[in-house]
């Protein structure tokens, strides 16, 4: 970072930040934060049942236990202390996918940026190379409330006779009492090829230490399966450094929402590796953002 930066970041803080999506443990902002969903007259806390499961379109599943009184339209409400950080709009999809009711998300507002940042990054979004699974505008603004939430960021093995594949997801839900899993796998990646082939996989919640780790297997999506001595940060066993624990999960069903495929899993065993529930999880920069600016003090573990 130039100095010109610095002194912006000094007069602004987080204006320049190094990542677009930053890194934390879990546990550093839950407490501060909120969740709220309402439809109608009904409206219940749902902070760690809001799962978010697809960015084109944004889909977030709810236990469908969670919502069963509630109708027309629907809104998600985020809160950091007693501030409003904003609304996200949903549109019902579908009503149960294995106990979920999933939504897709229509229209956001929040405030994160200051009128001098939000100049600079739409400057920068302007410039930068666009895709296909680039988010226009008005998905981008979803995206940055949807991840003022911590969002778990966990490895994926997937083993086939001798060789195997790893790469991370934070498209997934585990739901302990239903003992069940979704993970949110892109169209036309391997990483779906590879999971429909084996069935049967392994999900490691990881610590925050391994934050460097679980980004650096990004490309595992688009990769072939490999021999074992391209992971050596596997251990006999098969379990990363770092991983929090183990879930043993089987495929047993799937739905298709835009570039999405929502696969279910059942749960067949979990072990625990470690104590406390420290886990790793990122949220979005121009949340980053928001907190530096308004004075709070966190440990962020920038890539």
């Amino acid at each position: 970072m130039n100095l010109l930066k610095k002194i912006i970041n000094h007069i602004s803080p987080g204006t320049f930040l190094p990542n677009e999506y930053v890194c934390i443990d879990n546990k550093e902002l839950k407490s501060d934060l909120r969740v709220t969903y309402t439809s109608g007259e009904f409206s219940v806390n749902v902070d760690d049942s809001q799962f978010l499961l697809g960015y084109k379109p944004i889909i977030f599943g709810i236990p469908a236990e969670i919502i069963l009184h509630s109708s027309g339209e629907a809104f998600l409400t985020f809160y950091c202390n007693d501030i409003l950080l904003g609304n996200i709009h949903l549109e019902k999809t579908r009503d149960d996918f294995f106990g979920l009711t999933l939504f897709q998300a229509a229209s956001a507002d929040n405030n994160f940026l200051s009128g001098f940042q939000k100049l600079l990054k739409r400057i920068n979004r302007l410039k930068s190379r666009k895709d296909q699974l680039s988010p226009d505008h008005k998905t981008y603004r979803v995206l940055e409330l949807a991840y003022s939430y911590p969002r778990m960021i966990s490895l994926l093995l997937l083993s086939s006779g001798e060789k195997i594949n790893v790469f991370p997801t934070d498209l997934h839900c585990i739901i302990p009492d239903m003992r069940k899993c979704i993970i949110s796998l892109r169209e036309n990646g391997k990483a779906l090829e590879q999971t429909e082939l084996v069935k049967q996989i392994s999900l490691f919640p990881m610590k925050p230490a391994a934050f460097q780790l679980v980004y650096a297997q990004g490309k595992g999506h688009m990769r072939d399966f490999s021999d074992r001595s391209d992971f050596p940060f596997l251990d006999e066993s098969l379990n990363p450094e770092n991983a929090s624990g183990r879930l043993v999960l089987e495929l047993k069903g799937k739905t298709k929402i835009g570039i999405h495929n929502l696969l279910a899993f059942n749960v067949l065993s979990y072990d625990s590796f470690s104590q406390g529930n420290h886990l790793l999880s990122h949220v979005h920069a121009h949340f980053t953002a928001w907190r530096l600016r308004n004075g709070y003090s966190d440990n962020w573990l920038y890539r």
